[in-house]
């Protein structure tokens, strides 16, 4: 008996739990080493409820009730910033307490609840629902998002019931089980797109993934749900305006093509009204009043042709008629007229040509390098380079001016349709905005990039880079 004693004194005694003994009135009679080293080594004698401060009523209304009804008793509660759980048995006129420490436990059930609450926002917010199939027991998790997409409550599902299986639309179940079953054949994961019926009928498409894990030396699957019916909405929204934006753009463009085109039989009647009228003996006065006439005439002139272009390249009436040519005829044909227009208006042109057979549409060529050039008669100061040069594979095709430069916040803008800077004086009386913007829209259709390199005070660079079919001697 002494041993057996001995041995219950050593079990008590190496318990990581802090078990005593108490009367009825919660004095402590008895407790083991980590009882001691809980309370106090010199807890023995005193009353327990003391060391529980507000729970006392509670700790000596568990120890009676244990000992007068003998039913086991349980309590929660909190001494020295540890939580505990205490468990009351009655023997006898004594009570059997053991102490309980579950700080770390409670601690750790907080995080993982927290831990599940940002997991549930993120799958709400995301609107990805997680889920699992084991399958040695044929069961199957769902988190909360789950039966939110498949407007389900947990009531009416069961660990052993196929939700996905069953709400699938019948046209999509196919896709389904093809992708379970490569994904089982190979172990590789899955993904596709399906819809599902909710249970209230409405109609829901989702794009899902799964794949293969291993959980405690079991095989399970795991997959997402994503729900995209309210992304394809806006997505179809979107297109949908999108394509009316761009029939409205092309009518527009259809119909400025149209009454650009219509405007150039009076334009030209007015250009031979104004040449037969400068044929005419005028007084000075007369004289100053047509040059303003005359002057005005050319940028209404060009203000069309230009509307003319960008419209029919911005209705897709211009595709390019692409063919193969020698640039150094398109480049002499420009030389020799901008040479003679820089001349009149005291400009030193210079053209670099190069011998190169290239293959694009020599129209659309031409109007791209035109409007870069008079870009360079509008604000150089006296010199202006067209040039060519041989950049690997490519020719590479620059207009340089010394002009008054585009400073680095203006450099994207420039291209855009009607933009003038406000930097430059008188700068709307220059033209309309529309030069750059036909540049642009001309390097699209011919698949070219147009850069620009440029300091204000000193001039600019424009150029871009064509490809090279083969190189031709050079010519006198």
């Amino acid at each position: 008996m002494q041993k057996e004693n001995a041995r219950y004194e050593f079990l008590l005694n190496i318990s990581t739990n802090a078990l005593l003994e108490t009367d009825l009135t919660g004095r402590i009679l008895h407790m083991n080493a980590a009882a001691e080293y809980f309370l106090a080594p010199d807890a023995s004698g005193s009353n327990l409820a003391a060391w529980f401060n507000k729970q006392s009523p509670d700790i000596l209304s568990k120890i009676e009730k244990a000992i007068r009804l003998k039913l086991p008793q349980n309590l929660q509660l909190t001494t020295k910033g540890r939580s505990c759980s205490l468990y009351f048995y009655g023997h006898g006129r004594n009570c059997y307490i053991c102490i309980e420490d579950i700080t770390e436990r409670r601690q750790l059930a907080v995080s993982l609840e927290r831990t599940s609450q940002r997991l549930d926002f993120a799958e709400r917010t995301a609107h990805i629902g997680y889920w699992e199939l084991d399958f040695k027991y044929k069961k199957i998790y769902w988190s909360s998002e789950m039966f939110r997409i498949f407007g389900v409550s947990t009531a009416v599902s069961s660990p052993k019931r196929n939700l996905i299986r069953e709400r699938i639309l019948k046209e999509d179940l196919p896709v389904y089980k093809e992708k379970l079953r490569e994904l089982l054949h190979t172990g590789h994961p899955v993904e596709g797109k399906i819809r599902i019926r909710k249970l209230n009928g409405g109609l829901r498409c989702c794009y899902f993934k799964a794949g293969i894990i291993e959980d405690e030396n079991r095989r399970k699957i795991a997959g997402t749900f994503q729900d995209l019916t309210s992304l394809i909405k806006t997505q179809t929204a979107l297109e949908k305006a999108k394509e009316l934006a761009e029939n409205l753009n092309r009518g527009k463009s259809l119909f400025l093509a149209q009454a650009s085109h219509d405007l150039r039989q009076p334009m030209q009647a007015l250009t031979m009204f104004i040449s037969a009228l400068a044929e005419e003996k005028l007084t000075r006065r007369q004289k100053m009043l047509l040059d303003k006439i005359e002057a005005s005439s050319e940028n209404l002139k060009s203000l069309l042709d230009n509307l003319l272009d960008l419209s029919k390249m911005e209705a897709n009436t211009e595709n390019g008629d692409f063919q193969e040519f020698n640039i150094a005829d398109l480049l002499k044909k420009i030389c020799c007229e901008y040479q003679e227009i820089c001349r009149t208006k005291n400009i030193n042109f210079r053209c670099i040509r190069h011998n190169a057979v290239i293959f694009s549409d020599t129209v659309i060529l031409e109007r791209l390098l035109r409007n870069l050039i008079n870009n360079a008669v509008k604000y150089t100061k006296n010199k202006i380079i067209l040039g060519c040069k041989r950049y690997k594979g490519y020719l590479r095709i620059m207009i340089i001016d010394n002009g008054i430069g585009i400073s680095a916040e203006e450099q994207e803008l420039i291209f855009d349709e009607f933009y003038q800077s406000k930097k430059i004086k008188n700068n709307r009386s220059q033209g309309s905005g529309l030069g750059l913007a036909i540049v642009r829209k001309s390097a699209e259709i011919l698949g070219v990039s147009v850069k620009l390199n440029s300091t204000p005070g000193q001039g600019s660079c424009f150029w871009f880079d064509i490809p090279v079919l083969r190189s031709l001697p050079k010519t006198k």
